[in-house]
């Protein structure tokens, strides 16, 4: 399950403990009919911070191809061609996740703006919609990723507002839909308890790929161990304990290496700053997008949880 595309960042609808039966490929635009069961060598695990994640796609990109899914147990198959994978998303974009995941990845396949969808999703993750945040995250950290990699460290302020959406999402507690658990040998209760427990994990984790993203003098690489500061508190893989820590202790660690206020100046300046470049990247026409919602009002405590 490790090397499968359920977890990889690219599929954004799927995780070991969240998803149905078919994943989406934002890479290769695919829909995933037998998700455990493929890989292809742009793998970026979810269980890895970043850095380590991108180790680990470079080596395995030495057995799988990055231009074709494949069965992991046959690096050499194509999947297609076997009927696992195919481009009919009909029956995802009749759920409104998975019409904003293929709408994102159809943008990306264009060239175009991305950013937009990563905000559709905003509003469904801070109600406490699980799949909605899962993809958020996965969307978010692939792009920001992305555009470092095309425009050097410093576009790491392509993510700001996934940083600040994610330090909002912090004191709310994910909602789990039964629905959508995937089924395992534990009792029910413990799958929906590791399911959310994953979630809270994401949103420090996502926090901390970023940090490493900037450069090492900016604030926000403060956070680079934030996960690690949370499994010392936390010791158990138990919801509560991490939910509280997030809520309380990861919320007053982000808010000061990443300050409202400071968020709020920051993008003032790039929406009013003139164009330097006729160069049109990924992390210049998004980092400041024209839908944006009303800025949040700066903190200085955590909020209530929801």
């Amino acid at each position: 399950m490790l090397i499968s595309c359920v977890n990889c960042s690219y599929n954004p609808l799927q995780t070991d403990g969240i998803g149905n039966g078919a994943g989406y490929c934002t890479s290769h635009g695919k829909v995933l009919h037998q998700p455990t069961s493929l890989t292809c060598g742009r793998l970026l695990r979810k269980d890895l911070l970043l850095p380590r994640a991108k180790d680990e796609r470079s080596n395995h990109a030495q057995t799988f191809s990055m231009d074709r899914i494949a069965l992991w147990r046959q690096p050499a198959t194509d999947a297609g061609s076997l009927g696992h994978v195919d481009d009919d998303v009909t029956v995802l974009r009749r759920d409104p996740i998975g019409r904003i995941v293929t709408d994102y990845a159809r943008a990306k396949l264009a060239g175009g703006s991305k950013m937009m969808f990563l905000g559709q999703l905003n509003p469904t993750a801070r109600a406490g919609d699980a799949r909605a945040e899962l993809a958020q995250h996965s969307l978010g950290r692939t792009y920001v990723n992305h555009c470092v990699e095309v425009d050097g460290r410093t576009a790491w302020t392509a993510g700001n507002y996934l940083v600040e959406w994610t330090k909002e999402l912090l004191p709310i507690e994910p909602r789990v839909d039964g629905d959508h658990l995937v089924d395992g040998p534990v009792p029910h209760a413990r799958l929906l308890e590791l399911a959310r427990w994953e979630i809270v994990s994401m949103r420090l984790q996502f926090l901390a790929d970023i940090a490493t993203l900037a450069p090492d003098d900016e604030p926000i690489a403060a956070l680079r161990e934030l996960p690690e500061r949370a499994a010392r508190a936390c010791r158990d893989i138990a919801f509560a304990p991490l939910m509280k820590w997030a809520a309380t202790r990861g919320w007053e660690l982000t808010e000061q290496a990443f300050p409202t206020a400071a968020f709020l100046t920051r993008q003032q300046a790039l929406t009013d700053a003139p164009p330097t470049s006729s160069k049109t990247t990924s992390a210049a026409s998004d980092t400041a997008p024209t839908w944006r919602r009303s800025p949040p009002r700066s903190k200085k405590r955590p909020p209530r949880k929801k």
